[in-house]
């Protein structure tokens, strides 16, 4: 990601301290989104139900086209341990539910939960917050500066 441009705080702005809750919660927040394939599995599971076996190829599929030279195809892709793990995280925090079912043929249905489903909605304005400061980057100037 580009640099941001650094800019004064406008008056009233938060400043470090002024709402410790919200940092704390914050970095709660963050701990948990900054696991890999976190976001991958919720943005999954928010468009319906999901099987094992569906959440695995969805996520191996979902990073076939990332051409990120950080990562060889095999980091691509999501080993069945490492699904395994993440899908019992996001069950500890609330985020996804699973149920399995007691009849033969086994089958186990992960679903995301409304915790889960806010968690996600409340990457958006991130996700636009971001836009604009890449966007910006280009035109805008600290104060003081003329282009």
């Amino acid at each position: 990601m580009r640099r941001l441009q650094q800019q004064r705080p406008e008056e009233g702005a938060l400043h470090h301290g002024a709402y410790p809750a919200v940092s704390q919660q914050a970095r709660y927040a963050l701990r948990i989104l900054r696991r890999e394939w976190v976001t991958d599995l919720l943005e999954a599971l928010a468009a319906g139900p999901r099987r094992y076996n569906e959440l695995l190829q969805l996520l191996q599929a979902s990073r076939d086209g990332v051409n990120d030279p950080r990562q060889d195809a095999e980091q691509r892709h999501i080993q069945d341990s490492v699904l395994n793990r993440v899908l019992a995280k996001l069950r500890a925090e609330g985020l996804v539910l699973r149920d399995r079912e007691s009849v033969f043929p086994y089958h186990t249905t992960y679903f995301i939960t409304a915790a889960g489903q806010e968690l996600l909605e409340s990457l958006i304005p991130l996700a636009r917050w971001v836009e604009r400061q890449q966007n910006s980057s280009h035109t805008s100037h600290p104060p003081g500066e003329s282009s």
